[in-house]
């Protein structure tokens, strides 16, 4: 089974998370007054064991409220967490 992670939840992505505390270290103190600061630092970050960070944005917009039909939902082989549902799903190959 491989897991998702829904859309603005990358800290709780392993790899990401590793990297956050670094990056966090990058930005502290500093007003943020545009993308291009929060860039620019975030490439800065780097580790005594060679964790570099490479951004990328997004300018993608997104449709809210959009609902999957019920077609696709029982078509799909993934399965739904028993305690968030509507967050935490995985699929299954």
């Amino acid at each position: 089974m491989w897991p998702h992670y829904p859309a603005y939840c990358s800290k709780w992505n392993p790899i990401e998370h590793k990297a956050f505390c670094h990056i966090t270290r990058s930005w502290q103190g500093v007003v943020f007054d545009n993308y291009q600061i929060v860039k620019e630092l975030a490439e800065k970050t780097k580790t005594k064991t060679g964790l570099s960070v490479v951004v990328d944005f997004n300018d993608k917009e997104y449709v809210t409220g959009k609902k999957a039909s019920t077609d696709f939902l029982e078509s799909m082989p993934f399965e739904f967490d028993e305690k968030l549902p509507k967050w935490n799903y995985s699929f299954k190959p």
